[in-house]
């Protein structure tokens, strides 16, 4: 018989015999001695794929000595040392290819017993694996893997890769196929994926291989409505999100109105509202995007009917009074149609439709949004309108004077502002004083430099800017004057060389001026105003009268037409 001891030392064995009769003799009873075998122990480091792996001896020989080595490096080569030949370190240069072996190490010692163990060899994979899942992973949508591998080795050349994506499928590509492949899912789930590598070196083939789970999420489903019958541009047209997942939810969803002329072409509602300004044909799109990352794209043709394009001006930008008239021109564009009616809406019950693009329109006091409506013969409309429009009380422009009875003696007339307001207050006054002067202020005094009637105007204006303006005529009396010198002295010297009346406000009709002497003889005589008896004879001769007393008469009309009759006597000295 045969029996293994599982360690070294001293064992008593006994052999027992039983005869027929069932009775045990002792027939043997000696010891065994049980050598111990060696304790096999090496460290192997992990190397470069490049560098010899390197067992390092740290086993024990349980006897004198351990006298044969035995080497199964795992990759088909085996080596045998004597105690004599035995390289501690012992050195192997593994080919480049896999980066893990199973070495197989036998020591025998010098008692004969040998002992046999296995060890993991590790190196560094000739080839760096790698790979790229661009994810989310979505079902139904493609997704792309990109291997990434490096190779460290020259003598490595790698031929072909298998791609195995976890759902039964598959693909093998030769690597001039480039290093990208795409896989669409039509479930979702846990998914065991693995990239491997078939490569050479030195002409021996070896496979490499790489694993990585991914979650296939189940995708949104992108999709929208329009509801509205007529589509016209210049409405605000509501899209309506329809979108939906099976498991999981949507939390993102971006709209692109396809809009060139908008600056608001995105949106992130849910269901937005978009205005185009023009009609056309568009293709707007919705991204949907869940929880999990995956999206869907939808868009659909969208073809809007031409709207007028209308713009609304008012000849005023602000009314004045109850009576306040506003004139409205809309002056629409509308493309490929006519128009068929203006409608103008200034507030409730207060609507006026024509089929012409102006109108005129009386306004109380009070603010209004003005809207205008132009219907095209398609049935769609254009909207424009002026905000806050405003009809603002007008003040009542009004003054006084004094004195009532203004005179050319007493010309300085005092201005009283009488104006009413309502609202605010004036803050502009104008006074034109009807001789060619005006000035600003709210009671100003002028001196008239002439008589008769003056038409003086007033214009206020308030803080709203409404103007009001209103006058009245002031008449400056002529006061009639009349002095007369009773001496003067014609000798040539350019002194009080003549005679005559001097005043104010004569007429030069019924006028008249006579000198006599003083035996009656009529010396001189006019009719002109502005004449003067230069002390001669006017009526004889043209020789100078001698010193002396002369009488005289004027009979004169002032500018009311009563008339006047002045006496009286002038000396003439020389």
């Amino acid at each position: 018989i045969y029996h293994q001891y599982a360690n070294g030392g001293v064992y008593y064995t006994t052999l027992v015999g039983v005869d027929d009769g069932g009775c045990e003799t002792i027939v043997i009873n000696q010891p065994v001695e049980v050598n111990f075998a060696p304790e096999v122990d090496f460290f192997i480091p992990t190397v470069a794929c490049n560098d010899p792996s390197v067992f390092y001896d740290h086993s024990i020989p349980n006897a004198e000595s351990i006298v044969l080595y035995h080497f199964d490096y795992g990759d088909g080569i085996y080596e045998t040392f004597t105690a004599e030949d035995y390289p501690d370190p012992v050195n192997h240069q593994y080919p480049a290819g896999s980066n893990q072996y199973i070495a197989t190490i036998t020591l025998t010692n010098s008692n004969g017993c040998e002992q046999t163990t296995e060890f993991e060899v590790l190196r560094e994979s000739c080839i760096d694996l790698a790979y790229l899942v661009d994810l989310p992973a979505c079902v139904g949508k493609t997704v792309q893997f990109i291997n990434l591998s490096e190779v460290n080795h020259d003598d490595v050349e790698v031929d072909s890769i298998f791609w195995t994506f976890g759902d039964g499928v598959s693909y093998s590509l030769p690597i001039d196929d480039g290093d990208t492949v795409y896989h669409t899912y039509n479930s979702g789930g846990l998914m065991n994926t693995q990239m491997q590598l078939k490569a050479r070196n030195a002409g021996n083939s070896f496979i490499v291989s790489s694993y990585k789970n991914i979650f296939v999420n189940h995708a949104s489903n992108a999709a929208y409505n329009i509801s509205a019958q007529l589509l016209c541009s210049r409405d605000s047209i509501l899209f309506e999100d329809q979108s939906w997942i099976f498991d999981g939810e949507i939390t993102e969803r971006v709209w692109y109105f396809d809009d060139p002329f908008s600056e608001n072409d995105t949106s992130y509602l849910i269901n937005p509202k978009h205005w185009y300004a023009y009609g056309g044909d568009y293709a707007p799109s919705l991204i949907v995007v869940s929880d999990s990352g995956c999206r869907d794209t939808t868009s659909m043709a969208l073809a809007l009917n031409h709207a007028p394009i209308n713009h609304l001006f008012s000849d005023r930008e602000f009314g004045c009074g109850a009576d306040n008239e506003i004139f409205l021109r809309d002056t629409a564009h509308y493309e490929g149609g006519n128009i068929v009616q203006y409608q103008w809406i200034f507030g409730f019950n207060d609507t006026v439709k024509t089929t012409v693009d102006s109108l005129r329109h009386e306004l109380g006091i009070g603010e209004y949004n003005i809207i205008s409506r132009v219907y095209g013969d398609n049935g769609c409309m254009g909207t424009d309108s002026i905000m806050g429009y405003n009809v603002h009380y007008k003040p009542l422009a009004d003054f006084g004077y004094y004195p009532k009875d203004p005179t050319i003696k007493e010309p300085e007339v005092y201005f009283n502002d009488h104006s009413i307001v309502e609202e605010v207050p004036i803050e502009y006054y104008h006074w034109a004083f009807g001789d060619n002067t005006d000035t600003t202020g709210i009671d100003p005094i002028h001196i008239y430099q002439d008589t008769g009637f003056f038409q003086v105007v007033l214009t206020v204006q308030d803080k709203n800017g409404c103007v009001d303006t209103t006058s009245l005529s002031v008449y400056i009396e002529p006061i009639f004057s009349f002095y007369i010198p009773n001496a003067f002295s014609p000798n040539g010297n350019g002194l009080n060389d003549e005679f005559g009346p001097i005043g104010a406000y004569f007429v030069d009709r019924n006028y008249e001026f006579q000198i006599f002497s003083r035996w009656g003889e009529l010396l001189f005589e006019t009719v002109d105003p502005l004449a003067k008896w230069k002390g001669d004879f006017s009526k004889s001769s043209q020789q100078t009268v001698p010193v002396g007393v002369y009488t005289w008469i004027i009979r004169v009309q002032d500018a009311i037409g009563e008339e006047h009759v002045y006496k009286g006597r002038v000396t003439v000295v020389r």
